[in-house]
């Protein structure tokens, strides 16, 4: 996980152990090289209207249960392995933090104890997002929607594939999020949440659904003032990530600068 730059967050994917730069309370990863923190004060943050129903069947815990996937990286180039969760949100569709597979020479799946290679298709080092495709499809996956948001107050579970296990979350703070991107000196910002949950190594990746079962939120970090604080990134955000063109393409270890690249990236 990442943690938050003036306020401080860590990442949960075990691997990279990763410092935030700046004082007081930052959000912190594990597994990438990560900086930057949303603010505490009203100006910065913005409140969200509680989540909406779309209309179709809501799944319930059991659901998000089965869609949990952990997800873990060979090293490309001289980068340390990482592990981190996942989200299934359809049969060749596998959401995780961008952090996570950001320095991988392979990434493999692990579902229902089988596991199965997967390659890159979507990577936003901005939102901290990324999106990779299982080589054979997860069995009995229908596609999932991400949709809702919550408020402060608000409760939740969040549901990874570590060994953290189901955790309660309650949601502190509604708010934009600013960190530097991943394996990156850009800023930039996120709609997000910080919220009371004891997460640890290999939660990044994780999602937070609200109580109606509804995946509302990715965990990317853990706070580095208080180790019972957790920063997610909101439904809005993966949402836009999904339908992004300009994230996707093909991708592939660069082993000089130990990370993936999109294949044909200037250096």
């Amino acid at each position: 996980m990442r943690r938050p730059g003036p306020i401080g967050a860590v990442a949960l994917a075990l691997g990279l152990i990763v410092a935030a730069c700046g004082g007081g309370e930052a959000p912190v990863t594990t597994g990438s090289t990560a900086t930057g923190a949303p603010s505490d004060d009203g100006a910065a943050g913005e409140t969200m209207t509680p989540g909406r129903d779309d209309g179709g069947e809501i799944p319930d815990l059991d659901d998000a249960a089965g869609r949990a996937v952990a997800v873990a990286t060979a090293a490309c180039g001289a980068a340390d392995p990482a592990e981190g969760s996942g989200i299934a949100i359809g049969p060749d569709r596998v959401l995780t933090a961008a952090h996570v597979v950001a320095s991988g020479g392979t990434i493999e799946l692990t579902a229902g104890g089988a596991a199965v290679a997967a390659t890159l298709l979507a990577y936003d080092p901005a939102r901290d997002l990324a999106l990779v495709r299982p080589v054979d499809p997860l069995d009995h996956i229908p596609p999932r929607p991400v949709s809702g948001s919550l408020a402060v107050d608000d409760t939740g579970t969040i549901v990874g594939a570590s060994r953290s296990g189901d955790l309660p979350a309650t949601v502190e703070l509604v708010t934009i999020i600013e960190m530097d991107d991943v394996r990156s000196t850009t800023r930039s910002q996120r709609r997000g949440y910080r919220v009371d949950a004891a997460t640890g190594p290999g939660d990044s990746g994780s999602g937070l659904y609200d109580e109606a079962g509804r995946l509302v939120g990715l965990v990317f970090a853990v706070s580095s003032a208080d180790d019972d604080r957790t920063w997610v990134t909101a439904a809005s955000e993966i949402e836009a990530f999904l339908v992004d063109p300009s994230v996707r393409g093909a991708f592939a270890c660069d082993p000089e600068r130990s990370r993936i690249a999109r294949t044909g990236e200037d250096r």
